[in-house]
C-alpha cells in the first residue's frame, strides 16, 4: 500500500500519526499518571484531581465537534499553528500552578485545542486524502493512540516518581513539540485538492466528492432525523461498552482474584486496543462495515458472557482481550459505520456531532460504573446493562448501515 502511495501522502499520514500520538498519548493516556501526586500535593480527594481528565475529554470532544465550522481551506494552517501553541502553552503552565481551579481551566484548554488536533481532525483529513484502504489507513492513525500510551505511560510514570508532576508536565510541553512539528512544517490542507494534489486513489479526471460545507448536497439530499437519532444512540452504547476496562482491578478482587489480575486485565485490553483497530481496519476494506462490526460486536458480547459465567483466571484474560475489541468499536468502527450511514459528502458535519456522544458517555460511564457497584456492592448488574446495550447495538448497526450512501 505504501508503495503506491506519493510522497505527500506518506507525508500526511505520518504527520496525523504523530499528532494522535501527542493529543491522545500524552493527554489523555497518560493523564491517569498525574491524579495521585496532584491530589496529595493539594490537599483534595482523587475525584477532585480526576476531574481534570474529565474537562479534557468533554471538551475535546466538544473542540471535535465545532471542527468542521471553523476550519477551512484559507485559515487550516493558521488555526493548526494556534491549537498547537495552546496545547503546549497550557502544558508548560500546568507544570507552574498553584492553584487546582486554574489547573482545570489550562486542562480546558488542552482539552479544546486538541479536539482539532485528534482524533476526530485526523479521520476527517483521511476521508479527504485517502479514497483507498480508507478503513485500513484510519486504522493505522487511530492505532498511535494506543502506541502512544504504551510507549509514554512508563516513561512518565517514572520521571513522575523521580523528579515530580511538574517536571512531567513540563517534559510532555517538550514531547509535543517534537510530535507536532510535522503537522506544522508538513505541507497539508484539509483537502489535497486545496494544494493541487490527489486523493490516494483517485484517478485524475474524475470528478471527485469533496468535503466542506461548500460541497455539500442540496436540501433534497438531507440526511433524515431518525437516522441520526439512532446513530447517536449506538455511539452513546459504544462509548459505555469500554469504560468498564478501569474498573478491571475491581472486577478482579470482586470476584476472588488478586489485583495482579486485574492489572494484567488492563494490560490485555491496552494491546487489544491498538491491534484491534489495525484488525479492524483491514477487515472493512475487506468485508464491509456491517460485517466486521458484527464480528466485533460478538466478540465483547462473549466476553461479557464469560465474566458473567466462567470464574478462572484464564478465562477472564481471554474475557478482558475480547472485551478490549469494544475500543476498537467505539473509535474506528463508528468512524467508518457514519461513514457508511452517512455517506462522504455529509461524514465531515455528521461524525464530529456523532462521535460528541461517543466521547461524552464514556467520560461520565466510569464514575457510574463506580455508583453502580456502590449502591450494589456488585459489578454483575453492570455487566447485565452491558448485556443490554449490545442487544440494542446490534438492531442499530442493522438499521444504519442498511442503506449505502455516497
Amino acid at each position: 500500500m505504501l508503495k503506491t502511495m506519493k510522497r505527500s501522502h506518506i507525508m500526511v499520514l505520518t504527520a496525523l500519526c504523530l499528532s494522535i500520538g501527542a493529543s491522545v498519548g500524552l493527554i489523555t493516556s497518560i493523564g491517569g499518571l498525574f491524579i495521585t501526586p496532584i491530589a496529595e500535593e493539594f490537599g483534595v480527594g482523587r475525584g477532585s484531581a480526576s476531574l481534570n481528565m474529565t474537562l479534557v475529554n468533554l471538551i475535546c470532544a466538544l473542540g471535535g465537534a465545532l471542527m468542521p465550522r471553523l476550519m477551512k481551506k484559507k485559515n487550516y494552517k493558521p488555526l493548526v499553528w494556534v491549537f498547537v501553541a495552546l496545547t503546549i502553552g497550557a502544558t508548560v503552565l500546568l507544570s507552574m500552578v498553584k492553584s487546582l481551579w486554574l489547573m482545570y481551566v489550562l486542562n480546558a484548554i488542552r482539552g479544546f485545542s486538541t479536539g482539532f488536533l485528534g482524533l476526530i481532525a485526523a479521520t476527517v483529513i483521511i476521508s479527504n486524502w485517502f479514497h483507498r484502504n480508507t478503513a485500513v489507513i484510519t486504522s493505522i492513525a487511530m492505532a498511535f493512540s494506543g502506541v502512544a500510551g504504551a510507549v509514554f505511560t512508563p516513561i512518565f510514570s517514572s520521571i513522575i516518581e523521580k523528579s515530580g508532576w511538574r517536571t512531567g508536565y513540563l517534559i510532555s510541553a517538550i514531547f509535543m513539540l517534537v510530535l507536532y512539528l510535522p503537522m506544522l512544517l508538513f505541507k497539508m490542507s484539509l483537502d489535497p485538492g486545496d494544494i493541487g494534489q490527489l486523493a490516494y486513489g483517485e484517478v485524475e479526471g474524475v470528478q471527485r466528492v469533496r468535503f466542506g460545507k461548500e460541497h455539500l448536497p442540496k436540501a433534497q439530499d438531507k440526511i433524515p432525523v431518525w437516522l441520526f437519532v439512532i446513530a447517536a444512540l449506538f455511539a452513546s452504547l459504544t462509548g459505555f461498552i469500554p469504560s468498564i476496562t478501569p474498573h478491571f482491578t475491581g472486577i478482579a478482587v470482586f470476584y476472588g482474584f488478586t489485583a495482579a489480575v486485574g492489572a494484567a486485565m488492563l494490560s490485555i485490553t491496552m494491546v487489544i486496543n491498538t491491534a484491534g483497530k489495525l484488525l479492524l481496519g483491514f477487515l472493512i476494506d475487506r468485508m464491509g462495515v456491517r460485517r466486521s462490526m458484527l464480528i466485533y460486536l460478538t466478540a465483547t458480547l462473549a466476553g461479557i458472557i464469560l465474566v458473567l459465567t466462567v470464574k478462572n483466571v484464564f478465562i477472564f484474560y481471554l474475557a478482558s482481550a475480547l472485551i478490549g475489541f469494544s475500543s476498537a468499536t467505539c473509535t474506528l468502527g463508528l468512524a467508518m459505520t457514519c461513514r457508511e450511514a452517512f455517506g462522504i459528502t455529509h461524514y465531515t458535519s455528521t461524525y464530529p456531532k456523532i462521535s460528541l456522544f461517543s466521547t461524552v458517555v464514556y467520560a461520565f460511564a466510569t464514575t457510574i460504573n463506580g455508583l453502580i457497584y456502590d449502591i450494589a456492592h456488585s459489578y454483575t448488574p453492570i455487566f447485565w446493562i452491558m448485556l443490554g446495550c449490545m442487544a440494542i447495538m446490534y438492531v442499530c448497526i442493522f438499521i444504519i448501515t442498511g442503506k449505502k450512501r455516497v
